[in-house]
């Protein structure tokens, strides 16, 4: 039977809304096991440039099938943690009250996996006693902390995709498929004596490094946490990763082993350190930035104050100046009781250490980490994997090159785009960034290479080596008026992205797309190379 017309009438109307929404990583294995697409479909829809063209396209395909495809192409977005859509846009599934006993037993299995992160009480013997009995302030939540939860996990749904190259989102790679768990140093010992960690033993470290007679002393795992790391190491990337663990995956001795894990907290606030700029309480600054359509009230900012709450605070480093509420929030002068992870590049906080009970470090990809990561980039992009060999090979002088993860992502991103990519260099690198951009900026704005630079590049240099000199990778629409080109003309070319402030609140201004892989002026001369003097 052909697609009623109901649902007909769903897929026009909510089509701008779905296209926008719907993300594909993850979604075409389980489109293929319901039959919804074949292996061909799938590869037609696939050689469309963009997502939003392939998720019409895919629009398209379900509007011919019939109504229990409709049904199945629903429950695949609601295995893929994308359920909201379902019921925000297509309507919900039928027969609500069999899915509601399935969420409650799939709530159940999460409540029995989490016991793996908990110390069970010797008096419960029963599993479910057991999590009764530690759930703690799990169980006391008031509306509103619960209401926060639900709408920030929602939130967080974005964090699964991994952009190395944010001038196309084509290149979006799924953390699930790609991402690796990255290595970490504590940072208060001798070179010599530094040890590793693996990434899930980022809220344990302090205990981890005491002695035996010390750690009787450590009553309570650390609550400042400073992440250091040169551009480029994978920061923003292991940030975002716990977030996303918080909000979608399962507590699972698999992986989490150490306790406790990103799953002990009730509520995770993700920021970036500009997002508490010109703030004066927390509470504001979190409704403003991550739950617009929600009051700061009472229980609300008493919950924030909890140790059940954890704050993952990216991009130190780009918003210290002048940021009381964040400083006061380290200092512990407010939400003393939270735990804090601060993100930033290195020598930022050298005035604040002192404020943190445990310093980490990212030392960048090893050669394991490294193999891990092109295998998987390979097996994800359906390539061979002897197009990305030679970045394997330590004896040439890019290897160093490939230990920063932001670098080999590149790498593999130019390799897999143009046949015959060989990059030795860092100014290579540069380089051949460069040049995809130009050729991708003109076709997507069908203007000629020549008028791409002179028309985007070189307003685009000068501004450049003026936001150099204020230390930003940011530009205001102040800024763009010293210019005559086009601040929507910056964003088609994929140089710059319009700022998104807090995973979705738009600040009218724009910001460098490539800015974790220059630093320097040199360096943004080898970006730009071949181009006259910015002067």
């Amino acid at each position: 039977m052909a697609l009623s017309g109901e649902h007909k009438e769903i897929l026009i109307d909510k089509r701008e809304e779905l296209v926008k929404s719907i993300q594909l990583h993850g979604l075409w294995p389980r489109l293929r096991s319901c039959r919804i697409v074949t292996e061909n479909d799938e590869e037609r829809i696939r050689l469309n440039g963009t997502r939003i063209e392939q998720v019409g396209l895919l629009l398209d395909h379900l509007a011919q099938r019939t109504d229990r495809d409709y049904e199945a192409f629903c429950k695949c977005l609601e295995r893929n943690n994308q359920g909201h859509l379902v019921r925000q846009y297509l309507g919900g599934l039928p027969q609500e009250a069999i899915q509601t006993t399935g969420e409650n037993k799939a709530c159940c299995v999460r409540f029995k996996d989490m016991l793996c992160c908990k110390q069970l009480p010797e008096r419960a013997t029963d599993p479910f006693e057991a999590y009764m009995l530690t759930a703690g302030p799990f169980e006391s939540e008031s509306l509103a902390v619960k209401e926060a939860r639900r709408l920030l996990k929602r939130r967080y749904s974005v964090l699964r995709d991994i952009s190395p190259a944010p001038w196309d989102p084509e290149f979006n790679l799924d953390s699930a498929d790609v991402y690796i768990s990255l290595h970490l140093k504590e940072d208060k010992r001798l070179a010599s004596q530094k040890r590793d960690f693996s990434q899930d033993q980022i809220f344990t470290s302090l205990r981890m490094n005491r002695t035996e007679e010390a750690e009787r002393m450590v009553h309570e795992n650390p609550k400042r946490i400073l992440l250091e790391g040169d551009p480029g190491m994978g920061k923003s990337t292991l940030c975002q990763s716990l977030t996303y663990r918080w909000a979608y995956e399962i507590c699972d001795a698999r992986y989490c082993k150490y306790t406790p894990c990103i799953h002990s907290w009730s509520l995770v606030i993700y920021l970036t350190a500009p997002d508490y700029k010109d703030y004066t309480d927390i509470a504001t600054a979190v409704c403003d930035n991550l739950l617009p359509g929600m009051t700061a009230n009472e229980a609300f900012e008493e919950a924030l104050e909890q140790s059940t709450t954890l704050f993952i605070v990216d991009s130190y480093d780009e918003g210290h100046t002048g940021n009381q509420l964040l400083r006061d929030l380290i200092r512990g002068r407010v939400c003393a009781e939270a735990t804090v992870l601060i993100a930033s590049r290195p020598n930022y906080l050298r005035d604040m250490l002192k404020n943190f009970d445990s310093t980490l470090s990212i030392g960048g990809f090893n050669r394991e980490q490294k193999r891990l990561y092109v295998e998987r980039f390979a097996e994800f992009r359906k390539q061979n994997m002897r197009r990305f060999e030679h970045l394997l090979d330590d004896k040439t002088e890019i290897a160093s090159l490939c230990s920063n993860p932001l670098n080999l992502s590149i790498l593999c991103l130019l390799i897999s785009t143009e046949e015959n990519q060989r990059i030795e260099t860092r100014s290579e690198l540069y380089s051949s960034v460069h040049r995809f951009l130009k050729k991708k900026a003109s076709k997507r704005m069908r203007r000629s290479l020549d008028k791409i630079e002179t028309e985007i590049i070189l307003p685009l240099c000068r501004l450049s080596f003026d936001a150099y000199g204020r230390n930003e990778t940011f530009l205001s629409n102040a800024n763009l008026t010293t210019t005559s080109a086009d601040a929507e003309d910056f964003c088609q070319s994929g140089y710059l992205t319009r700022k998104i402030k807090a995973l979705g609140k738009d600040i009218r201004g724009l910001e460098f797309c490539p800015s974790s892989i220059g630093g320097t002026p040199d360096e943004l001369t080898t970006l730009f190379s071949g181009l006259p003097s910015p002067k």
